[in-house]
């Protein structure tokens, strides 16, 4: 039976399998690179040791799986596994882009210096034209258009009006059932200082996402923008029983 807390890495041309356990990670990616692509891993599996190394708050680790598969695409759409499945291998390339986007999206919004910021905002840009030239149709990528907008808040006026027409093409996608596009439009409608609109959509997702942090947390700072400290209180408080080191609701409360 094999471990939850472990990945599988298929020995090409064998029946045989590699099994990796997450607390036996090395410090230093270079073995599990050279392993992946001694095997061909499928793309999948790349993911699967990236996001184990994220999980352990290893970003330079994360990063570096990514970025040593991500020029090789070329050489993985010639194998067979993926010659029978093109859909896979589209699925495939797409997640390894959208998790370098969201590390690349993450640190341009967590720094404030404008110069600083640049280089994490071309490579989040970067990473998603890769994307939308794979499949520009496919939801998650007008999604990650919307935050990559709503993040990309020194340009205010141009970054919501972007970030609203990724939201509604998305919403349009799904016919308006995507709780990920819901959940746009309402952090887009809280930056336009739409506050009590924006608290109307993020009360209903909280009842339909009831552990998801950024509802509670929407709701909370929506609620103190409009002065009812009651219900912001609880709503933190809230964020804070989900996660008791979420910063923004450290400081808010």
């Amino acid at each position: 039976e094999m471990s939850k807390s472990s990945i599988i890495v298929p020995v090409r041309g064998r029946s045989d399998f590699i099994e990796v356990f997450y607390d036996e990670l090395p410090e230093d990616p270079s073995d599990v690179i050279e392993m992946l692509r001694a095997e061909l891993a499928p793309l999948e599996i790349w993911s699967q040791f990236a996001v184990a190394y994220l999980s352990k708050y290893q970003e330079r680790q994360f990063s570096n799986i990514l970025l040593s598969v991500v020029d090789a695409f070329d050489v993985y759409e010639m194998q067979d596994f993926y010659r029978k499945d093109k859909n896979e291998f589209t699925a495939g390339r797409l997640r390894i882009l959208y998790l370098l986007f969201s590390s690349s999206t993450s640190a341009f919004v967590n720094d404030l210096d404008k110069e600083t910021r640049e280089a994490p905002r071309q490579k989040a840009q970067d990473f998603i034209r890769r994307a939308d030239e794979i499949n520009h149709e496919w939801p998650p990528t007008m999604l990650c258009k919307a935050y990559f907008w709503i993040g990309d808040c020194y340009q205010v006026q141009i970054a919501l009006n972007n970030a609203a027409r990724y939201a509604d093409d998305l919403s349009k996608k799904f016919h308006h059932h995507s709780l990920a596009s819901s959940l746009a439009t309402a952090t887009i409608l809280f930056h336009q200082t739409k506050y009590v609109h924006s608290l109307r959509v993020f009360a209903h997702l909280i009842q339909v996402m009831p552990q998801r942090i950024s509802t509670h947390l929407g709701l909370g700072l929506g609620a103190l923008a409009i002065g009812d400290v009651v219900l912001a209180r609880l709503a933190l408080k809230r964020t804070l029983m989900i996660n008791p080191k979420n910063a923004v609701a450290l400081v808010a409360t």
